[in-house]
């Protein structure tokens, strides 16, 4: 594939569209859907959530109650109401924010630390993206591939692609709480294929969750389900280089 692409941007590189189109053609695919949390951003976990709401509050609390908060809180996600709750939270904000305060009232929380607990789901800056993410993304767009996001979310991520200098390598936004329903609904990704005119076989979707980002397959599109993210690595570098290698671009 390198050599290929050597002699094919030697013979076409001052033509810039026409090189993205052959790339195309080059490869099996023209389209890539993202998932967006632990895909393209971060999602702190609940020790990480924790302590930066203790922090805003300006509460100085030993590593021990922060760690046996953070598991309260854990714990509490797997009471039966919360499960029931969780499983539908990302349908709409309201549902999102149902589940969450009941989790953290299961949790024994205080109004004023569940409040603040909660003020930051869902923002850019709680959500920091992967260092990987804009390149890949970019290199995307450069190639001539359309991008669309498909996300299980309750807030609007256009804000967030604008904060971070993405807005222009985003096709289409196919997200769960504008439409009422959730992946694996097949018509979370269907939305995405029906807005960008795409062909589901030259379609590849990325994602984390194979049993939720997976269920693109009944459509005919392909998956990649990337490795579980680790959480003690400090730069928050996301592996997306995959992409690349899946759709042929490296």
């Amino acid at each position: 594939m390198l050599f290929r692409f050597l002699g094919i941007t030697r013979r076409y590189g001052h033509n810039p569209e026409r090189l993205s189109g052959i790339l195309r053609i080059m490869s099996k695919f023209d389209t890539v859907l993202f998932d967006w949390m632990l895909t393209l951003a971060h999602y702190p976990t609940e020790s990480e959530h924790l302590a930066l709401a203790l922090k805003q509050l300006g509460r100085t609390e030993e590593p021990l109650f922060t760690a046996q908060t953070a598991r309260r809180i854990r714990d509490a996600r797997n009471h039966p109401d919360a499960l029931l709750a969780c499983a539908v939270e990302d349908t709409s904000r309201e549902a999102h924010a149902y589940s969450e305060f009941l989790v953290y009232e299961k949790a024994g929380l205080d109004d004023e630390l569940a409040e603040t607990l909660y003020s930051m789901l869902g923002t850019p800056d709680f959500h920091r993206p992967y260092l990987d993410s804009q390149p890949v993304l970019r290199t995307l767009k450069d190639a001539g591939y359309a991008v669309g996001i498909v996300s299980d979310i309750h807030s609007d991520l256009r804000i967030h692609a604008t904060t971070f200098g993405w807005a222009d390598f985003i096709d289409s936004w196919s997200l769960s709480y504008e439409q009422g329903i959730q992946k694996p609904n097949l018509q979370m990704f269907q939305t995405a294929i029906d807005q960008l005119g795409c062909d589901p076989a030259r379609t590849v979707m990325v994602g984390d969750r194979g049993a939720v980002d997976g269920a693109a397959a009944e459509l005919g599109v392909a998956c990649l389900i990337l490795p579980a993210i680790d959480f003690d690595q400090p730069d928050l570098i996301r592996g997306l280089t995959l992409v690349l290698d899946f759709v042929g671009l490296s």
